[in-house]
């Protein structure tokens, strides 16, 4: 099926395209052998010399009230987010949900 859609998708775009969360190497291998040029992950951050083209970081905009300022603050201050939202993370797996919730999203 994965096949199916990524050689369907390449007659529109022929660029790069977005992988699903649960990707691999097989499914890398697949999208270049449909055509792409590359590919970004949902990984946050963003991508220094050299990147693999098949997995690259990004910084989305998802939601609809964030502005332009939102944005460019994502953009300026990434490597702190990213670690704010790691740190986030330990605290969620070390059992301080409450304390982790203090923390906004990213």
């Amino acid at each position: 099926m994965l096949k199916k859609r990524l050689f369907w998708a390449t007659t529109a775009i022929r660029f790069i395209i977005c992988l699903p969360y649960f990707y691999n190497q097989h499914v890398i291998a697949m999208t270049k052998a449909a055509g792409y040029r590359g590919a970004f992950t949902i990984n946050f951050g963003r991508n220094y010399k050299h990147p693999n083209l098949y997995s690259l970081n990004r910084i989305p905009i998802f939601y609809a009230n964030h502005t332009f300022l939102h944005f460019g603050l994502r953009l300026k201050f990434t490597q702190e987010l990213l670690a704010l939202q790691n740190f986030k993370n330990y605290l969620r797996n070390f059992g301080a949900i409450t304390v982790a919730n203090w923390i906004p999203n990213i």
